[in-house]
């Protein structure tokens, strides 16, 4: 047996699959399928394959040094998803009354207050102006019927008309309480 090793022994085992060995002696071939001598050498194989505990821990202490972990606080994902809310947006007629009195509602809250209300031609306006120590700002709700609804323009400009990266952020965070009910106060500029 162990001369039959000696000469040649073909042994296919791939992964935990059960192979046929071929021994080759004095130039007669025997097939014999070993169920048991496969699987045997197959866990033998399989076992030195296995990397220890402590090599998996190292691989993984390896692997998390080279990735990239991103953390985003709440008020990051807050400010992403308030950058991602459009100042133009339609309302249906049943929704119209909470959207427009939300929007009277950061404006007496946030701003001067209600400066004026105003409606030309079905195009109804609410305007108010707001002071911090870097800028001011000056909001515009417009609103505009439809057939089904209104259709809603909210701006926020420095007084001299501009856009401005927190006039932008101050338009957008306004929308979004309009349209959801959610604003985050702390990132109005303002």
């Amino acid at each position: 047996m162990q001369s039959a090793l000696a000469v040649a022994v073909l042994l296919l085992v791939n992964s935990n699959r059960v192979s046929t060995v071929r021994f080759v002696r004095g130039g007669s071939v025997r097939l014999i399928t070993g169920v048991v001598l496969c699987l045997f050498v197959s866990a033998c194989v399989s076992s030195q394959r296995r990397p220890s505990n402590s090599l998996v821990n190292d691989s993984a202490k390896r692997a998390a040094v080279n990735w990239d972990i991103e953390y985003y606080s709440p008020k990051d994902l807050a400010l992403q998803e308030i950058m991602k809310t459009p100042t133009e947006f339609p309302i249906l007629f049943e929704e119209d009354y909470y959207v427009w009195e939300r929007a009277k509602i950061f404006l007496m809250k946030y701003t001067k207050g209600v400066a004026w209300q105003d409606e030309a031609s079905g195009v109804f306006l609410m305007s108010s102006d707001a002071e911090n120590n870097e800028e001011s700002f000056h909001y515009l709700v417009s609103k505009k019927m439809t057939t089904d609804g209104y259709n809603y323009v909210v701006s926020c400009l420095t007084w001299d008309h501009r856009e401005t990266p927190n006039s932008l952020l101050n338009a957008k965070n306004l929308s979004r309480f309009m349209r959801r009910g959610e604003l985050e106060a702390d990132l109005i500029v303002g």
